[in-house]
């Protein structure tokens, strides 16, 4: 498998074998993934991003600009989120592993309570998509991209208006 810069294909010579439960690789890999998503946002607990993020993790989220490293540049984009939408959920509806590699795709809702960059809370109830894709080394998230429906989200809460 090819290499990137981005941290993505560099399976390690422990990550071809079994886990240490029994399972393969790629399900302990998902299994760290869900909890990802599960526990960390929500569950409201970001504290586990210290236990479950690599040293050198990156964050690779267009929406939110250059790259964002380390479990305090993940914990900035989901306080980001969880200011405006206090009741985020992450439904997930798919869950892909190969190698070091885990896709994952999301519903997610939320209500807007709380300023969203630079517009007053609108009260309404947002429903859209989120796709990542996760590097799992040695059981550590080492990389992940996340794009999500940003125009769909925009559009919910009222701040876009879409051509008809």
């Amino acid at each position: 498998m090819a290499t990137s810069s981005q941290g993505y294909g560099q399976a390690t010579a422990g990550d071809t074998a079994l886990s240490a439960t029994g399972g393969s690789v790629v399900d302990r890999n998902k299994a760290i993934v869900r909890r990802l998503f599960d526990e960390g946002i929500n569950q409201r607990n970001t504290a586990v991003f210290y236990e479950m993020l690599a040293p050198t993790f990156v964050l690779h989220y267009p929406m939110a600009g250059p790259p964002l490293t380390e479990a305090n540049g993940l914990r900035q984009i989901v306080g980001v989120f969880l200011a405006a939408f206090p009741d985020l959920h992450f439904a997930i509806d798919t869950l892909i592993g190969e190698n070091d590699l885990v896709c994952v795709h999301a519903v997610v809702t939320g209500t807007n309570l709380g300023p969203w960059h630079d517009h007053p809370p609108t009260g309404r109830c947002v429903s859209y998509t989120a796709t990542g894709i996760l590097s799992v080394q040695a059981a550590k998230i080492a990389a992940m991209t996340i794009n999500d429906d940003r125009c769909g989200l925009l559009q919910q809460l009222g701040l876009i208006t879409l051509p008809q």
